[in-house]
């Protein structure tokens, strides 16, 4: 081997894979001589260039051992894909020097005995054992701490490995007890996604005029806030939520909100009363396709052939479909990112303003409690259960309240429509409940 990071400069070094660290950020962190380095950023600040760079100058030298850790084998190759490019600035492929490979899991093996290896906290039985000389932890906030703790540290041990953890904040869980830690040693790190000298300002602005303050203040500006993620808030959850028993009325109007179960989910529906402004109605359980169609059929006799709202997101359009030839009052709803957020910030506004009765549920308020919006890579608000929790009731709430606002022309021609088909509820109920 011909180059080291031992006999090489950073000047040199950068030179050569062609990248400049840049002057908001990136050279500081890389000036640091701390073991331990915690570095709280914005989006698009350029941490995973700095986490690349890190991993390529350990790789330099012999015998290295090098982990990158993400929450999913997915994540762990924005931080591999970029050190595959600066090696083969230093080394073309043709040369050999080098071998990537993806399967069965990202990895890099090089001619001087140095490897990159690329480790799921998912998987936290690939966490054991094993020497290294570097871990790198990609959104090491939503990494769970038992897994830091009880697999991820205690190999860093036998060669006091150095440890890089790089993320953006979620509230002040075990990262940001890290980040406090390394302040001491000169490792803990923020940075605004707009201390990037090439953010631009337009973008800045779009941002600030899209996103609420409580996100900005942790997406972008990484700040460790409390529960900032959180979509609604537990004090009006709680006020919302009473313990009634709904009697049904024939001249009551219902709709109820169906998300339908895959193979791995839950059939959730909500059934919502227009006179009341209540969500009467929630359940939660497994069942197959026909059991969902049963059930659903079920519903819509039941509350005065009440509409019904759909998810056909994926394999739903085939039940959709069965229930519109079938004569049920049915609309299909289609979940996109844009439609979500449509439907979630108008029960957003419904629970901020307590217009809404809830029924009290445990697992509707588990759900509608820890229900998170986060922005993706790409810039985009993202609303869903956290990692490993469920939306399902969410979903089928939303959907139940879609047209619950009474000037509504479609709900207008919904009600014509209920009242021709209540004359068919004594001819088909029977065979449905």
């Amino acid at each position: 081997m011909k180059i080291s990071s031992k006999n090489i400069s950073d000047k040199k070094l950068q030179e050569l894979i062609k990248w400049t660290p840049h002057e908001g950020g990136q050279d500081e962190v890389l000036k640091s001589k701390a073991r331990f380095r915690v570095l709280a950023c914005g989006r698009r600040w350029g941490k995973t260039e700095v986490a690349s760079y890190m991993a390529i100058k350990k790789l330099l030298i012999p015998n290295s051992i090098v982990w990158v850790v993400a929450p999913s084998y997915e994540l762990t190759k924005r931080v591999y894909d970029r050190v595959v490019t600066f090696l083969a600035e230093i080394f073309p492929p043709s040369e050999g020097e080098f071998a990537a490979r993806i399967r069965p899991t990202p990895n890099i093996g090089t001619n001087w005995g140095s490897k990159l290896e690329c480790k799921s906290a998912d998987n936290p039985v690939s966490l054991l054992g094993g020497e290294v000389d570097l871990i790198i932890i990609d959104e090491a906030a939503i990494v769970d701490n038992n897994i830091y703790y009880q697999y991820i540290r205690p190999v860093t041990h036998d060669r006091d490995a150095d440890i890089f953890l790089i993320s953006t904040p979620r509230g002040k869980n075990w990262f940001f007890d890290e980040w406090i830690k390394a302040k001491d040693a000169g490792g803990a790190f923020t940075f605004k996604s707009w201390d990037r000298p090439t953010f631009s300002q337009e973008e800045m602005k779009r941002i600030k005029e899209e996103f609420p303050p409580q996100i900005i203040k942790q997406e972008y500006e990484a700040q460790f806030t409390d529960a900032a993620s959180s979509v609604f808030s537990i004090g009006h959850i709680t006020n919302c939520m009473v313990d009634f028993d709904h009697k049904i009325n024939p001249e009551y109007n219902y709709t109820i909100g169906i998300d339908l179960a895959m193979s791995y989910d839950y059939f959730a529906a909500a059934v919502y009363c227009h006179e009341t402004k209540s969500i009467v109605h929630v359940e939660k359980k497994t069942t197959d396709w026909a059991g969902q169609k049963q059930r659903i059929k079920t519903l819509h006799f039941t509350y005065n052939v009440g509409k019904v709202i759909v998810d056909t997101t994926g394999v739903g359009s085939p039940i959709y479909e069965e229930l519109y030839h079938d004569g049920i009052l049915v609309e299909d709803f289609h979940f996109t990112n844009i439609t979500k957020r449509r439907m979630i910030d108008k029960l957003k506004s419904r629970i901020e303003q307590e217009t809404i009765t809830l029924p009290k549920n445990d697992d509707l308020y588990d759900e509608l409690s820890s229900f998170q919006v986060n922005i993706s890579e790409a810039g985009n608000a993202i609303y869903s259960a956290p990692r490993g929790g469920k939306d399902d009731l969410v979903d089928s709430v939303g959907l139940a309240i879609w047209d619950s606002d009474p000037n509504s022309p479609l709900l207008q021609q919904d009600r014509k429509r209920r009242g021709r088909n209540k004359r068919r509820k004594n001819k088909k109920a029977g065979s449905f409940v």
